[in-house]
């Protein structure tokens, strides 16, 4: 015997503040070594503490500690109310879980029952672990919670589905990819553990199969990593069928895949409950089929990973009873039972979508984008090949598929297969598919890879240290939501982000190359007019979208600006495509300028967000813009916003707006004494005399845009448009306020 691991109740609740939220009920159970012994009780978040030291209390004694990986129905507090009950008779079923919050991914290394994994074993499962990471972070999986279970690996991938028969299916469905994909003779991954209620180890309890030995010790199962908790899409789930390495001969019989043992169960009334027995779904009858005395759990359906099924009752009676003697009871003998009707297949799940290569009667391979697909999945040289949703593009490996890539792959599949009937169209649309199937986020991917933030606070200073701008409240508050709007809108395609941070400076002051350092291949500049579809293209595949001394802006409409610069996603079509689709905006608009005034909305300023830069240095950009980044990041889970600036912003903004010359011509005769005499007694003053006696501008000069100009002035000034005597004299009225000095509202 060696030492025996020490208990880390430290590391049950952490564990338990990982998995779980505030509010979930959770089952703890535990299986005792030797004896057919349950024992099992629900606790709330407020008792997390007793159901820590339940949990240590009997993995001390031996047990196997687990906990319901889903949150469970709170009604079921009443059946052990935040206590364990030894010897239970009653547990959790699939039904009594309210959602689906994690995957779970069980590598175990293949050994003799009831026996702990050596550490070759081990370190043989951790390798696997590392594969599949891997590949599933190529496919735009985020990063998984990983964890030792003391004799393998769990990879715990948050989702949130609800508890259907769907999201059962999904999970199956991503469990079988990815064992057809990764098991070998070492290692495999469970299948099994697919079904809603599935418990899982609770983590800082001891995983003690079989005997304490030298070479296949006892271990403490322990969580290895816990990143934030970021979803994985049913998209994604959706996906991995998809990508399973092609069977070459695989069988696909109707009357092989039209039984259901769960539709046998519900359709003859069977109560059960489901659990895993030796890597097989175990299916624990309420009563024995063929002696109704044989109580609850003495009676299981067992189901193979193959889909083979068994039967097995432990009383000496039905000892001889078979699954087919089950089923020959309740279904009748095999000749007399009607058909199983067979599911036609779907327009999406036709024969020529399925993985196997199609030929002709003479066995000769057909030339089709299916078998193309096929062909260049199995190949080692297609490996790499993804379709990257940040870029909207197609790549392989770190570079963007070409077309010279279509030629050199056309002519692969025509000379490597003998098959020379493969075209240029089959092998583009076939790579597309395939690409498809693989998509991931480069920039969700470069966030996550973030390293840890050193707890040094640096974002809001960011601006002054590195761009030489003022050190005030406001110019902190701009730092700050910048960093944390590029996080957030990286994170959550389509964040609301309104505003143009907009870098001031002489000419040769390296504000753009300031911009390149921070944002290196996620930036670009945007040459494009705003509003314009190629503007639209243009922003896919950016993180930092300059618009260079604002020349994007120029001659564009001051509300066609504010609203698509506002915009949290672009509508269009993209080239050589044939359907307009959305695309959440991922993009952070900022602008370089020389000018002192360039804002040219009538309304307001709201939107701008100016920087007066002083020295600016890219080199202290490029040291620091990881840990900016990673505060950011930090910043934006904790729930930080990027929206909100200090009141004196307004005072900035006013001073950024290009003036025209008839606001000042107007503003200094409403100070003259002779001003008086143009008002009414109601304060009303006809546009006319506005033109003629304020401007100088005869009525000959008027007409055009004279009448919209004047218009935006007088709004400017606080004045308001009326139309008033039998005349119907169109003229101004003053408001309250100078609209100025107003805030724009959006």
């Amino acid at each position: 015997m060696t030492a025996l691991p020490t208990l880390d109740r430290a590391a049950i609740l952490t564990a338990l503040g990982v998995l779980f939220e505030p509010d979930d009920v959770i089952e703890l159970r535990a299986l005792h070594k030797g004896r057919k012994r349950t024992d099992a009780g629900y606790f709330d978040s407020a008792h997390w503490a007793d159901l820590a030291d339940h949990a240590a209390r009997l993995s001390a004694l031996g047990a196997s500690v687990y906990v319901t990986l889903n949150p469970v129905d709170p009604q079921l507090l009443g059946r052990y109310h935040n206590r364990v009950q030894g010897c239970a008779d009653t547990t959790t079923t699939d039904t009594q879980i309210l959602r689906r919050r994690w995957l779970l991914i069980d590598l175990d290394p293949v050994r003799p029952a009831k026996t702990s994994a050596t550490d070759a074993q081990l370190e043989a499962a951790r390798v696997k672990a590392r594969a599949i990471c891997a590949w599933l972070k190529k496919q735009g999986w985020p990063a998984p919670v990983i964890a030792l279970s003391g004799n393998g690996f769990h990879l715990l991938y948050a989702i949130d589905l609800p508890n259907d028969d769907a999201a059962t299916a999904l999970v199956k469905g991503a469990l079988l990819a990815l064992a057809t994909r990764f098991d070998d003779v070492h290692i495999k991954v469970d299948r099994s553990v697919f079904n809603a209620a599935r418990i899982c180890k609770i983590y800082g309890t001891v995983a003690c199969k079989g005997d304490n030995t030298a070479k296949a010790p006892w271990r403490l199962s322990k969580l290895l990593k816990t990143p934030p908790r970021m979803l994985v899409a049913q998209a994604q789930l959706s996906a991995l069928a998809p990508v399973l390495e092609p069977a070459v001969n695989a069988a696909h019989t109707p009357a092989a895949q039209s039984f259901s043992l769960e539709a046998f169960l519900s359709r003859h009334g069977i109560e059960h409950t489901v659990d895993v027995h030796e890597n097989s779904e175990r299916f624990k009858l309420a009563a024995c089929p063929f002696n109704s005395e044989h109580g609850h759990g003495q009676a299981a359906i067992f189901r193979q990973p193959t889909g083979a099924l068994g039967f097995k009752c432990q009383h000496d009676s039905c000892s001889s009873k078979s699954w087919a003697d089950v089923r020959t009871l309740l279904d009748g003998p095999p000749r007399e039972r009607a058909p199983a009707a067979v599911k036609p297949l779907a327009d999406d799940d036709q024969p020529g979508d399925r993985v196997t290569l199609l030929t002709t009667e003479r066995g000769v391979l057909v030339a089709c984008e299916h078998n193309a697909r096929v062909l260049m999945f199995r190949a080692a040289r297609y490996a790499d090949l993804y379709f990257d949703t940040f870029l909207s593009r197609m790549r392989i490996g770190d570079r963007d598929w070409s077309d010279a890539d279509d030629l050199a792959a056309v002519c692969w599949l025509q000379s490597e297969n003998d098959a020379p009937r493969f075209t240029l169209a089959h092998t583009r649309n076939a790579a597309r598919s395939l690409a498809y199937t693989r998509q991931r986020d480069t920039l969700r991917e470069f966030v996550e890879a973030l390293p840890v933030w050193d707890g040094v606070p640096r974002i809001k200073t960011a601006f002054h240290d590195a761009w030489g701008a003022p050190d005030n409240a406001l110019m902190q508050a701009a730092s700050s939501n910048f960093f944390i709007a590029m996080i957030a809108r990286a994170i959550q395609p389509g964040a609301q982000v309104d505003s143009l941070w907009t870098f001031e400076g002489p000419q040769g002051s390296l504000k753009s190359k300031a911009l390149r350092v921070l944002g290196g291949a996620f930036h670009a500049e945007v040459s494009a007019g705003v509003g314009t579809t190629d503007f639209q293209r243009e922003l896919r595949g950016l993180w930092l979208a300059e618009l260079s001394e604002l020349d994007s802006l120029r001659g564009r409409e001051a509300s066609t600006v504010k609203r698509l610069l506002s915009a949290p996603a672009d509508r269009f079509v993209q080239k050589y495509a044939l359907h307009a689709e959305s695309y959440p905006r991922r993009a952070i608009s900022v602008a370089t300028t020389n000018e002192a005034a360039y804002w040219r909305d009538p309304t307001g300023a709201r939107r701008l967000i100016p920087i007066k830069c002083g020295e600016i240095r890219p080199d202290l950009i490029a040291a620091r813009r990881l840990q900016w980044l990673a505060e950011a990041r930090q910043l934006q889970a904790d729930g930080a916003t990027w929206w909100e600036f200090p009141d004196s912003i307004r005072a900035e903004q006013e001073a950024r707006q290009c003036v025209d010359s008839w606001e000042d011509a107007i503003a200094n005769h409403l100070t003259t004494p002779a001003c008086k005499d143009s008002f009414d007694k109601d304060g009303r003053v006809p546009s006319a005399i506005v033109l003629r006696d304020w401007l100088g501008l005869e009525p000959s000069r008027q007409g055009g845009m004279t009448g919209p100009r004047l218009g935006t002035v007088m709004r400017r000034l606080g004045f308001k448009p009326v139309q008033y005597g039998t005349n119907r004299i169109r003229g101004w009225q003053r408001t309250d306020t100078d609209a100025r000095n107003q805030i724009e509202v959006f």
